[in-house]
Parts: C-alpha cells; sequence; structure tokens
C-alpha cells in the first residue's frame, strides 16, 4: 500500500558495454503502463538517478516520463557500471480517486554517444 507524501525506491544498475571508446548521456522514457493508468499517470512523480539521490533527472509525473524521453543528466564511460535508484512519490494533495489503484510500468533507458 502506498501513503500520500512516502517516498518509495528502487535500485537498479547501468553498464556501458560499448566495445568503442564512447560514453552514453543517459536518457528513459516510460513505455508501457497497465491497470489504472489513466487515473495515476498525471498524479505519481518519479526521479531517476545515482543512488545518492544528487544527481539525476529531476521530478515529472508518470504522464510526462511516458509523453516523452527524459535526460537523466548522467554520463556513463566506456565499461562503466553505475549504482541508480529510482524514487517515486504521490504528493498529500493527491484526491481519494487514487484509493486502491494499480499499475504496472515498463521502462526504456538508453543512451546517446559522447566521443570523448
Amino acid at each position: 500500500m502506498w501513503l500520500r507524501n512516502q517516498l518509495i525506491t528502487t535500485n537498479f544498475y547501468l553498464r556501458n558495454t560499448s566495445t568503442s571508446p564512447i560514453k552514453l548521456k543517459l536518457k528513459a522514457q516510460l513505455t508501457a503502463a497497465t491497470g489504472d493508468w489513466g487515473t495515476l499517470s498525471p498524479v505519481i512523480s518519479a526521479w531517476i538517478g545515482d543512488n545518492t539521490g544528487t544527481t539525476g533527472s529531476g521530478w515529472h509525473t508518470f504522464a510526462d516520463w511516458n509523453t516523452s524521453t527524459q535526460n537523466i543528466t548522467i554520463t556513463l564511460n566506456q565499461g562503466e557500471t553505475k549504482l541508480m535508484r529510482m524514487y517515486i512519490s504521490i504528493p498529500s494533495t493527491a484526491g481519494n480517486t487514487i484509493a486502491d489503484k494499480t499499475t504496472a510500468t515498463t521502462w526504456v533507458f538508453t543512451g546517446d554517444q559522447v566521443y570523448p
């Protein structure tokens, strides 16, 4: 169960496995969702970045993440693996229309080539 103003976090790793000497500037997009998407997408917000919470995408609603790719503001060097974190939040101003609603999401992470 989620409570309003509660911050949910999940950790994951991203790695630049390129065989070319390039850096990858990270981006992400929410590409699919199920359940009560229409009710929850404008209410739930996510921030994606490093595991310390200091460098990342800034806060965007799920609807915004779904509409366009968001810059994570992190660059991975060739061969680098980085521990990442996603923060998910529901504001205290969210109404009771979200009670007992659920959604499952699919995210795609990409990297734009940055030459050294």
